[in-house]
């Protein structure tokens, strides 16, 4: 499976058009670390003071059985691989970060955001076609016990007014899933999930401010609690069948000697891994949701525009409940509905070609292209 996510990967890197982003800049906690903790805590001048986090039970320093959504981002938008700012890469991530001020000893091995943005500005010179991404605030709930919503969220605006002001035009900012959903916090679920909810209030009068003063940058919005909040809804229809447990029981990072045998037989199909971070399955489809949130309606083949190459990309994709795309109402599946939402962009956009109508004979021999690939994989 493993082998798997990565050949998937490769293969969008030489897929995905020339786009509208020339790179990505990655802020943010465990769900964007591609292993900057790991590294910290495995092989950092401090590493002896702390266990490997998130250890061997997690794959290759990600919070996660697999590629975490940033790197589905990064491959979908065509711009290659994410590495580790450790080693002089565009992801400055860090699995445990707060905001800001996480307590002393933790700041050894991780970098909080207000650090990862210092260290950002110090290294790297954005242009106007550069992307930043920023997912953040869970650890201070979670670790920190923060109950005042508005001190993470002004950390953000602040670290979105550097990354402005040091030349990022392009921005996708995403909110917090509802943290009483994971298992780690469903016993106290309503607190947790109201806290959730306060806090991405709280943001999105951030980013509505940050937008009135920078009427120049371009502020992407991801709500991840409703993706998730929606997964679960439909989990059925999104090929997960456990939305509630842990896919490897009892783990948690900076677990050593973990017991891998404990670990469900198809782990694709649940929406956890530990107590809160998501699958490796379910992060890819974050990932689609991702591209989809940067990209305007329609453009299915990613390249920044909504023209009729994008519709060859429909047709070749119709059907699939995998290679999402062209899924562009996100409900899991490529279907007639995607069409026309290309077909409405379409209408709206400068094009040189006119629209093709898919026939009843071309969606029928798409079904039977699809279900012909099926049978060979």
């Amino acid at each position: 499976m493993l082998c798997r996510s990565l050949a998937t990967l490769l293969l969008l890197a030489t897929s995905a058009a020339a786009g509208p982003y020339s790179e990505l800049f990655v802020f943010g906690d465990s769900l964007s670390d591609t292993g900057n903790t790991s590294y910290y805590t495995t092989d950092g001048p401090w590493a002896w003071l702390a266990p490997d986090t998130p250890g061997d039970a997690y794959w290759q320093g990600r919070f996660s059985n697999g590629p975490v959504f940033t790197e589905w981002l990064a491959e979908g938008l065509g711009l290659g691989p994410l590495t580790s700012d450790t080693f002089g890469g565009n992801n400055f991530a860090y699995g445990g970060a707060y905001t800001s001020g996480s307590p002393l000893g933790q700041n050894l091995f991780v970098d909080d955001l207000d650090d990862q943005i210092e260290t950002f500005l110090g290294a790297r010179t954005p242009t106007a076609t550069s992307l930043a991404t920023v997912l953040i605030g869970a650890n201070n709930f979670h670790l920190g016990e923060q109950t005042n919503v508005s001190v993470p969220a002004a950390h953000v605006g602040a670290a979105l007014a550097d990354l402005a002001a040091a030349g990022v035009q392009n921005f996708l900012v995403l909110n917090l899933p509802w943290l009483g959903l994971t298992p780690a916090h469903q016993d106290e679920a309503a607190e947790w999930n109201q806290r959730s909810i306060d806090y991405n209030a709280e943001l999105a009068a951030t980013y509505d401010a940050f937008e009135a003063s920078h009427s120049g940058a371009a502020l992407f919005r991801l709500d991840l609690a409703g993706l998730l909040n929606d997964l679960i809804a439909n989990a059925a229809t999104r090929g997960l069948v456990n939305v509630t447990d842990q896919a490897a029981p009892g783990l948690s990072p900076g677990d050593s000697g973990y017991d891998l045998s404990r670990v469900v037989d198809d782990p694709d199909t649940y929406l956890f891994w530990d107590g809160l971070h998501p699958t490796a399955a379910v992060h890819r489809l974050l990932g689609y949701a991702a591209v989809s949130a940067v990209l305007p309606t329609g453009d299915y083949n990613r390249d920044g525009q909504v023209t009729a190459a994008d519709y060859e990309v429909w047709r070749a994709s119709y059907g699939s409940t995998t290679d999402l795309y062209a899924d562009g109402d996100f409900n899991g599946r490529v279907d007639a509905a995607d069409y026309t939402l290309w077909r409405d962009a379409l209408g709206a956009a400068p094009a040189t070609a006119a629209a093709p109508e898919p026939t009843a004979a071309a969606l029928a021999a798409a079904c039977a292209l699809l279900a012909t690939v099926r049978r060979l994989i």
